[in-house]
């Protein structure tokens, strides 16, 4: 019986073949190290599966999966994992702006923050209008969020978007703390760009 993996591998290689790439791309999944393997064949099916929002960021994507059946067929084993890191990364920002496209026909106020820089204690950090920016994951987040954060993100999940983790952000201020920072985001976290769903006083 074939397992989840194998599956999956399967209809990838179909897609690709569709696309007229004719590498091998058992050979290409035994050279991605073994830890990213998984998510390498779900996401690699995604590119194609997927109603993409922009046809350029499409053509990119599908670039950046060309470059990896060569770099393959070349020997450059790096360059797989390189261009199917980058191709990822169009998909997963393609993937946030539709996130905010359908959030705000829907009411909730989504907003596309910019690409996260994950530090050693899993806390994001990014630059947004001219300040810096620190989230925590919201199972670290003590206090009571507002009623309507939470019912932004479960509006989402109901359209059928699906997301890593949720955050929420505070702008950094000089230490020691003059006061508390105010208007804090709650986001969610796509690949590593973060997607505001409210932001609150």
């Amino acid at each position: 019986m074939e397992n989840s993996n194998e599956i999956i591998l399967k209809r990838s290689e179909s897609l690709i073949r569709k696309k007229d790439f004719s590498s091998d791309i058992e050979r290409l999944y035994q050279v991605i190290p073994p830890a990213m393997r998984e998510r390498f064949t779900n996401n690699l099916a995604k590119m194609f599966e997927y109603e993409w929002e922009s046809k350029r960021e499409k053509e990119k994507a599908m670039r950046k999966v060309k470059a990896m059946c060569q770099s393959k067929k070349l020997g450059y084993y790096n360059q797989v994992v390189a261009q199917f890191r980058d191709a990822e990364d169009i998909l997963f920002h393609d993937y946030s702006n539709k996130i905010v496209r359908v959030g705000k026909k829907a009411d909730i106020p989504a907003k596309l923050l910019g690409a996260a820089n994950l530090d050693k204690n899993n806390d994001l950090h990014i630059n947004y209008k001219g300040k810096r920016w620190k989230f925590i994951p919201v199972e670290h987040h003590e206090s009571s969020l507002p009623p309507e954060s939470l019912n932004n993100a479960y509006k989402m999940r109901e359209l059928g978007f699906s997301w890593d983790r949720s955050f929420i952000g505070k702008p950094v201020v000089p230490e020691p703390v003059p006061y508390e920072p105010k208007d804090p985001i709650f986001a969610i976290l796509v690949g590593k760009w973060l997607v505001g769903l409210y932001r609150w006083k």
